[in-house]
């Protein structure tokens, strides 16, 4: 579910990583790719709410826009480096049906992003195995590419419980064809393309959109950032360990999990992130949670991923709040995917700012108290208040009251119910939780009582 919010987050984004590229070192030209699951812009009156295919090349969802394209604004990119011209799409690692070859083979053919074969390298074959008996199992093999940058693997399991998955690595980078399992009949080709790799971010053509979306829950504010990536050149970016900062004191770190070697980690700033964005456009999304402010008001730094050039942010509005981002628009009124009000603003920087670090955002006149379901305590305070009070009343007549107190009872377990839902859910914090369970069971047991002195001794839960 989370995955899926976070990829809805990305997807429907307009948010342009614009023609500031033209501004920066140009070390090629070349553009697009599968992305995986994250844009923040759609829970702003989007309607987009599946995910996003990840660079494993898996279909995007309806009305996505070309993923062979830039982003739009952005001038036509060149095809080599330093130079002009016109924009040509990289060469996708990808896995196909290959009649010709015998069942229980599978090719690897490995080229340059040029598409010139890559003798005498390692590439690698996992296998996994899922089944009710067995559970899963993993294995990997390894061989070396012959004089044709080709691989050969025979006599595999053809099963459908089995999946293959066929990669390489070059100069620390992971390249790698999305995941298949063999037809009905004849075997499988991989074709993996492996680009030259730098791990300085100022000599790859990077451009991102980043979209933070602040959910103000019981007792915390949660914030999911999303990042979409678009590596425009012909040279990968190897990130290592690049630090993000997060405000101090969160708390519930939670990373979107990738097909790829693409990986956000705990650090005592915040979080890092380190994976390879070959050529094309990748999505990467994360969450944490803040405490929930006392003054009703909060004030929250975030940290960026280098070479961001459109931000958004959207918040949750409930009436009267106020949304600033330091250097951006006031923020304005729109709805969610859900109908809920929100607040948003965005910035395009006109060029590649690499300065451009983190964004500083206040939330004002914050409700004073976290939202929660203090309406079913509310509700179920209220049927015991009934019920104790047609127990009370004495010429309503001794059928009347047990029925009576029988609804409040009643009530009042379901409400213990759903607390125990939402608090698994996550809608109901620990303290909230445990102060209106509290309550409830409180209440029960006095209901119960008044219940006795109605009818007579009665069993308890």
């Amino acid at each position: 579910m989370r995955a899926r919010r976070a990829a809805a987050l990305v997807a429907a984004g307009a948010l342009v990583a614009a023609g500031a590229l033209a501004q920066q070192p140009a070390t090629s030209g070349s553009a697009g790719r599968g992305a995986p699951a994250a844009s923040a812009s759609a829970r702003a009156g989007a309607s987009a709410s599946a995910p996003v295919a990840g660079a494993s090349g898996s279909a995007l969802p309806a009305g996505h826009p070309p993923v062979n394209d830039l982003p739009p604004g952005h001038p036509p990119a060149g095809g080599g480096q330093g130079g002009a011209g016109r924009f040509r799409a990289p060469l996708n690692s990808q896995a196909k049906e290959d009649p010709t070859l015998p069942a229980g083979t599978i090719v690897i053919e490995l080229r340059d992003g040029e598409g010139v074969p890559l003798p005498g390298r390692d590439v690698f074959l996992g296998i996994v195995e899922n089944s009710v008996a067995k559970g899963e199992s993993r294995q990997k093999k390894q061989a070396k590419t012959d004089a044709s940058g080709n691989a050969r693997f025979d006599g595999l399991d053809t099963g459908s419980t089995f999946a293959y998955r066929a990669s390489t690595i070059r100069d620390g980078a992971t390249y790698a064809a999305p995941p298949f399992n063999f037809p009905q009949a004849g075997g499988m080709k991989a074709e993996l393309y492996a680009y030259p790799v730098t791990t300085d971010v100022s000599q790859a053509s990077i451009a991102a959109q980043g979209i933070a979306y602040l959910e103000l829950k019981d007792e915390v504010i949660q914030i999911e950032m999303a990042y979409r990536v678009y590596n425009l050149g012909s040279t990968t970016w190897l990130a290592s360990g690049v630090e993000v900062p997060l405000p101090p004191g969160f708390k519930a770190f939670n990373a979107q999990r990738a097909m790829s070697d693409q990986v956000w980690e705990g650090s005592p700033q915040g979080t890092r992130f380190r994976g390879t964005l070959a050529p094309g456009m990748h999505d990467t999304a994360f969450r944490f949670q803040i405490p929930y402010p006392e003054n009703g008001e909060a004030e929250i730094s975030l940290g960026l991923l280098p070479h961001v050039q459109a931000m958004r942010v959207i918040s949750d509005a409930p009436r009267g709040m106020e949304l600033e981002v330091d250097g951006f628009p006031q923020g304005s009124p729109s709805t969610n995917g859900n109908g809920q009000r929100v607040l948003v603003t965005e910035k395009e920087l006109p060029r590649m700012d690499p300065n451009f670090r983190k964004v500083q955002i206040r939330l004002q006149n914050l409700p004073m108290r976290p939202r929660g379901r203090w309406y079913a305590l509310g509700a179920a305070l209220v049927a015991l208040a009934a019920g104790l009070a047609y127990a009370a009343q004495a010429k309503r007549g001794k059928a009347q009251s047990e029925q009576d107190l029988a609804l409040a009872r009643e009530r009042l377990l379901e409400e213990l119910e759903r607390l125990e839902r939402d608090r698994a859910s996550g809608e109901v914090g620990p303290r909230t939780y445990e102060a209106a369970r509290r309550s409830m069971l409180d209440a029960l047991a006095r209901l119960l009582q008044a219940s006795e002195g109605a009818q007579g001794p009665v069993q308890r839960p």
